[in-house]
């Protein structure tokens, strides 16, 4: 990280409103730790997780953190989850029934199908996220900690203000704590340069709107034709090899980066 970057988050980790939104995650933190018997972190590998991950482990260092492995991540992304499980994190490795490349060979992504359309519309996150949180419901596990920022999306916000900090969710039988909520990107990068915590490597790569603007997640995109915040252009330019791999799968992939 660059020195001037350091400086500007170090100087924001000193202002009142973050330490009134860290304050504020700490107590939902412990509020969520009190109901539950089992709980654990959901992470992804990305800042927002890292944060709440190092937050709750602070209150409860024996948490288990859970990883959705969607088989597109990105290198550093499972590379720093490795890190991490060989200094000692437990770490369930959850793989759905079929990964992101699979359904998208599947349904013939990428070709305007109607089933893929469909698989857009909610299948996709059933198979990834839905069914597999399942599983852990069945494990015995009643809490689970999620990274989720108000701030990304209308969606969020609403829930957000409707829900509060925590909730009970169907799919999953479980409870979500979301004690980032209101949190802003500048808020977690203070938090992991002040408090000099590792973080994966991937946003240290060149971005238009830099660190703040990079989202870590599956690199392959979307069926929808947003093509997931310009996430294939950033693998393009920053893992070719896996962007040719991927091209060698889904040649019609080519058209849009």
């Amino acid at each position: 990280m660059r020195p001037d970057e350091r400086e500007r988050y170090l100087l924001h980790a000193r202002s009142a409103a973050y330490h009134r939104r860290l304050q504020r995650a700490n107590e939902a933190i412990a509020e969520a730790l009190q109901m539950s018997e089992k709980p654990y972190v959901s992470f992804s590998g990305g800042k927002d997780s890292t944060v709440l991950l190092d937050l709750v482990r602070r209150q409860k260092p024996d948490i288990e953190a859970a990883f959705f492995d969607s088989g597109a991540e990105f290198p550093d992304t499972i590379a720093f989850i490795e890190h991490l499980i060989d200094d000692g994190l437990d770490v369930q490795w959850v793989e759905p029934a079929y990964n992101m490349l699979e359904l998208y060979e599947m349904v013939g992504a990428f070709s305007g199908k109607k089933m893929v359309r469909q698989l857009a519309k909610g299948e996709m996150s059933r198979i990834l996220i839905k069914e597999p949180a399942k599983l852990l419901r069945e494990q015995g596990y009643d809490l689970a900690f999620i990274g989720l920022r108000a701030q990304e999306s209308k969606f969020r916000t609403k829930n957000f203000g409707v829900r509060g900090h925590i909730y009970h969710t169907a799919y999953d039988d479980l409870y979500h704590a979301i004690p980032l909520a209101t949190w802003h990107p500048v808020d977690i990068w203070a938090y992991i340069v002040s408090e000099d915590i590792p973080y994966n490597a991937v946003y240290d790569k060149e971005w238009p709107g830099g660190r703040e603007a990079i989202r870590v997640g599956a690199y392959a995109g979307s069926t929808d034709g947003t093509l997931s915040h310009g996430r294939w252009a950033f693998v393009k330019r920053h893992y070719p090899d896996v962007w040719r791999e991927f091209c060698k799968k889904f040649p019609a992939a080519t058209r849009y980066v």
